[in-house]
């Protein structure tokens, strides 16, 4: 594993569709969501593990934090993930490399985030491709994090600012990569693959 890498977790959303937060959904006995995520990102050795939530699961999720979990209060969950993305990168200790993940998919094998980890550099993205399908998480290097950090426009969505950068797609045989938890029928087929 690369030294100085962290991770971020973005959980700011509402879960509308789904009815309950998506950070809380039951993964296995003994993991929710949330849960499994901080377990697949330590498991790795990412230095630093960064959460960006709402004000309710920021007091579900407060007991979380530790010298390797921060948890960051979204009071402004309007502006959207990007919002999320940018406190969440400015919260964070100085890192070469980051991982932007999503709550709503712990099922990203273990294996794959090595693999991803294996490709960071200082001049592209890291995205997963599974059968010519662009996933997630990505990886984004200092350059582009000091950039997110810097931004002050809300409005934009997170693909209008990356796609200004070089990808790296790298091929995996892990379709979790494309997995996106909205709905309780998402969920349900979904947790068929663990």
């Amino acid at each position: 594993m690369f030294q100085k890498t962290n991770a971020l977790i973005t959980a700011a959303g509402f879960s509308e569709r789904m009815g309950t937060h998506k950070a809380l959904l039951k993964f296995d006995c003994n993991h929710n969501f949330l849960e499994k995520l901080i377990e697949n990102y330590s498991i790795i050795g990412c230095n630093e593990i960064i959460i960006t939530a709402n004000s309710d699961l920021f007091k579900s999720i407060e007991s979380y934090q530790n010298n390797q979990i921060k948890i960051i209060e979204n009071r402004h969950p309007e502006y959207e993930r990007l919002y999320s993305i940018i406190i969440g990168l400015q919260a964070m200790s100085s890192s070469n490399f980051c991982f932007i993940q999503s709550v709503d998919n712990p099922f990203v094998k273990t294996e794959t985030l090595l693999k991803l980890s294996e490709y960071c550099n200082y001049e592209t993205i890291v995205e997963p491709i599974y059968k010519n399908n662009g996933g997630h998480p990505i990886i984004i290097n200092k350059f582009i994090i000091d950039c997110l950090k810097n931004n002050n426009n809300y409005q934009l969505r997170l693909n209008q600012i990356l796609r200004q950068f070089p990808k790296q797609k790298i091929e995996t045989n892990d379709e979790c990569i494309l997995f996106n938890i909205n709905t309780i029928d998402d969920y349900n087929k979904a947790m068929k693959t663990i």
